[in-house]
């Protein structure tokens, strides 16, 4: 097996296998991700310019690390998985942090809410997902936490789409698209007759959980580095190290080692210090308020095309794009869209 390196500032060297990176890393769907913003912080943190490109490469790094420690972790009568199950779960759960953010709206989380502009109940994006997994289970599981308040973000359930559209050739079965999108969305198995359901819950959790996961373990030290903004030291070889998989009342679930409590403490501080001081900044809420006020109103313009196409859906985010008739066609979507976009477009900016 070949590899090819990618720099990071922060892990240094990552490896990633060369037909990876030529099925996937290469494509333009994935390049997209070099102009999408990782965050909004710029009118206040200057230099915070870095991309989701290298966030999705730092997660998946992170995504490797996790896995391993957590399977090893496995008591020996849980590690029942075949070996090429095993490689094949490992296989999806990679992809998944790979391509968990291919799905972005321009301006990141900014312009995610675009993505449920339609009317219908479940929005689009969730019934085209469930068409795409083609599993019952999924599709059950889906409805239950959406009518329970639990509904996965937009840019999780586009990211997903987006994946088994562009990239379906790594996705043979419904069960590999069960397993993928479930890792991205955070939907976890209910049903207790599938085999190992619970040690699948756990793998799930490394990339979506409600409190620690490779995606914000990235993007806190990331957003640290980029910003300047002096917070806690997060060592994210401890944590990831002290990942363990353990059984409580018959079920496996997923923790850390006492060893790792220091750093789990600093993780939570981080982000509620991220959040606190500079996602909720007013400079930042501003600029987050005319941003989504521009994209409304092109969103609003493009809509009335004779086309009848959506300006944020999934066909604007392909290399195919989205023909919007006399006013021209949209493909991979991103930051400079808006940009040339709203200068076309009167009473997109209020004044300040």
């Amino acid at each position: 097996m070949s590899f090819k390196l990618f720099k990071d500032p922060i892990y240094g060297y990552v490896e990633i296998d060369s037909k990876l990176v030529s099925s996937i890393i290469d494509t333009a769907c994935f390049q997209r991700l070099r102009n999408i913003r990782q965050t909004s912080y710029a009118p206040l943190y200057p230099a915070s310019f870095h991309n989701r490109f290298l966030h999705s490469i730092g997660v998946y790094y992170l995504g490797k690390k996790a896995f391993n420690v957590a399977y090893k972790s496995l008591q020996d009568d849980d590690k029942t998985f075949e070996e090429d199950e095993l490689g094949n779960i490992k296989r999806l759960f990679e992809l998944a942090c790979l391509l968990h953010d291919v799905g972005h709206a321009p301006f990141s989380h900014t312009g995610e809410l675009l993505f449920l502009a339609d009317s219908s109940n479940p929005p689009a994006i969730y019934t085209k997902l469930i068409s795409l997994v083609e599993d019952a289970t999924f599709t059950a599981d889906v409805e239950h936490y959406y009518k329970n308040g639990k509904a996965a973000a937009p840019h999780e359930m586009m990211s997903c789409i987006v994946s088994l559209v562009t990239f379906k050739e790594h996705f043979q079965t419904p069960d590999e698209r069960d397993f993928f999108s479930r890792c991205i969305t955070g939907f976890k198995f209910r049903n207790t007759d599938k085999k190992n359901y619970d040690v699948l819950n756990c793998f799930i959790e490394l990339l979506n959980s409600p409190i620690i996961d490779v995606d914000r373990l990235d993007y806190i030290i990331r957003d640290s580095q980029t910003t300047g903004f002096q917070s806690v030291s997060i060592d994210y070889e401890r944590i990831l190290n002290g990942i363990r998989i353990i059984k409580k009342d018959g079920l496996s679930l997923l923790g850390f080692h006492k060893s790792a409590l220091s750093v789990v403490e600093n993780v939570i501080y981080a982000h509620d210090s991220e959040r606190k001081w500079i996602q909720n900044h007013p400079t930042i809420l501003y600029e987050h308020f005319l941003l989504q006020h521009a994209m409304r109103s092109i969103d609003k313009l493009f809509s009335f095309s004779e086309t009848g196409t959506r300006f944020f859906a999934l066909e604007s985010l392909t290399i195919e794009g989205a023909n919007f008739g006399d006013k021209g066609k949209i493909s991979l979507l991103a930051d400079e869209d808006i940009f040339s976009k709203k200068r076309k477009v009167p009473g997109t900016c209020p004044e300040r």
